[in-house]
């Protein structure tokens, strides 16, 4: 059963249709495939009226990818309090976990900060139902969330979050350039679709690194070294350690999420996560997240 008020069965029925509709529509114009075997969870929020305008498989779990640097970033403000002086190699690596999508800050921070012991945290301070730590530790990007819980974590971040915290991470957002540091182009989505004010943060895992040649430039380097064994990555096509413990999560086919605010006053809150049928192309998952998410947007 949805955890959120105010959403009739139409509502919900809505949403489908504008999926389905959204993703026929592209599958004609382009060979990105149809929509069997892609999976969105979607959440689209107002918060000044408290509305939810869109919800379809807000409590399934995906893997998180570099979503989960919301809550690495949240939590390392959490934990030094109100008014505590951030070092400036910390918040370089901050900002371009955030703004880059840089994966080698995240891997020293994800350390750095206890691993697992981030999400329990953050699970336990923002009230999360389906958000996990990874069944291996060195692999932040398979934390298991959902877009309930990644609206939720935008919620915190505007309503709740010190100011100190909020004003870092969402001016972060609102920076995101085209490029991410790893060549990859993460202008798909809420920057891609959605007009007027966005502060952002997209994820991807699965899709391999960008063939030579065909990288997003320009491409910023990272922020740090490759953080050595205990590096994990959003997009790591290794399967974890089989510990035997949760999440159950997708492993094999191609995740991408969109995630954001939109407004002067982050007043909206857009979430859709996105599995997709094993072998599908970096560029055809963009194109179909895009649509869809142009397709709620437009129809708020």
């Amino acid at each position: 059963m949805s955890r959120r008020l105010g959403v009739s069965s139409l509502v919900a029925a809505v949403v489908v249709v504008v999926i389905a509709a959204a993703v026929a529509a592209l599958a004609e114009s382009e060979p990105v495939g149809g929509s069997d075997g892609t999976t969105f969870g979607v959440v689209v929020l107002d918060r000044e009226t408290g509305e939810t305008e869109a919800e379809q498989n807000e409590d399934e779990q995906f893997r998180s990818a570099s979503l989960v640097k919301l809550l690495i970033a949240l939590d390392y403000f959490h934990k030094r309090g109100s008014g505590a002086e951030i070092p400036a190699e910390d918040r370089e690596l901050l900002g371009s976990m955030l703004r880059v999508s840089d994966d080698n800050a995240a891997s020293v921070l994800w350390v750095q900060e206890g691993q697992e012991t981030i999400i329990e945290r953050m699970v336990g301070l923002l009230g999360l139902e389906d958000t996990e730590p990874p069944a291996d530790r060195r692999i932040w990007g398979y934390t298991a969330t959902s877009a309930a819980d990644v609206a939720r974590i935008y919620e915190y971040l505007r309503d709740e979050a010190d100011p100190e915290a909020r004003d870092f991470i969402l001016d972060h957002l609102r920076e995101v350039p085209e490029c991410a540091v790893d060549g990859h182009n993460q202008y798909f989505g809420v920057p891609r679709a959605v007009g007027g004010p966005w502060a952002a943060k997209q994820g991807w895992s699965g899709f391999g690194e960008v063939p030579p040649g065909e990288q997003c430039t320009p491409t910023p380097p990272s922020a740090v070294e490759p953080a050595g064994d205990d590096q994990s990555s959003e997009d790591s096509s290794e399967p974890p350690a089989d510990t035997g413990s949760e999440p159950d999560i997708d492993l094999v086919r191609e995740a991408m999420h969109t995630s954001g605010t939109i407004g002067d006053g982050h007043e909206k809150i857009m979430v859709v996560l996105s599995l997709h049928p094993d072998g599908t192309s970096y560029d055809a998952a963009t194109r179909r997240v895009t649509a869809v998410t142009r397709a709620l947007y437009t129809a708020r």
